[in-house]
């Protein structure tokens, strides 16, 4: 009875042991064929901050329908100086109106082109209607004196209360020594 089990142990151990042959390598070429990478498509609708070029402007909107939901967009910006005797800084916001042109406002009345100009310490606030398709617009650069300070903040919400965009924000303070530059903003979202 011993010597039955053991041949009967043995047998399957030697059945498990056996190794099946290896089937023959996939082309991987063929089953999965490089086709390139896929660009992602960015759709309007999406609502996605996009960086413009502060230097070329090139209208980034796109072409909706005459009767396209409109948005009521608000711009506030302010600028503020820490010392009153310092020189009037340079600062730029700009947007896009109506018009799909760039529109100015300035902290120096000596600067050609501006639409408005800011007031130190003082709150500016443009609000205006837009269609879908038309970008929400903000770009702020410029220059000025150690302790100068500039804010822009842009929203929109459509005329019927349903789609709110997220808004543009952009504050920057001067610490350099003297005049100097700030880091230049410019960004936009295609209302959808």
């Amino acid at each position: 009875m011993k010597n039955k089990l053991l041949l009967a142990l043995s047998v399957l151990l030697m059945a498990c042991n056996s190794s099946p042959e290896d089937p023959e390598p996939e082309d991987y070429d063929a089953l999965f064929p490089f086709t390139g990478i896929d660009k992602p498509e960015i759709s309007y609708e999406d609502m996605t901050h996009q960086q413009c070029d502060i230097s070329n402007y090139v209208y980034p909107g796109v072409d909706t329908q005459d009767d396209a939901r409109k948005y009521t967009v608000t711009l506030t910006c302010k600028y503020t100086k820490e010392d009153s005797n310092s020189p009037t800084p340079y600062y730029f916001v700009k947007y896009v109106g109506i018009d799909k042109q760039l529109k100015a406002i300035g902290t120096n009345p000596n600067t050609p082109d501006l639409e408005e100009i800011l007031e130190e310490g003082k709150e500016k606030t443009i609000t205006f209607t837009l269609p879908a398709g038309y970008p929400m617009y903000l770009s702020v650069s410029g220059k000025g004196d150690r302790g100068t300070r500039i804010e822009a903040v842009v929203n929109a919400v459509s005329t019927d209360g349903v789609v709110v965009v997220p808004e543009l924000t952009y504050a920057i303070s001067q610490n350099g020594v003297g005049i100097d530059q700030v880091v230049p903003y410019c960004q936009y979202i295609v209302l959808p």
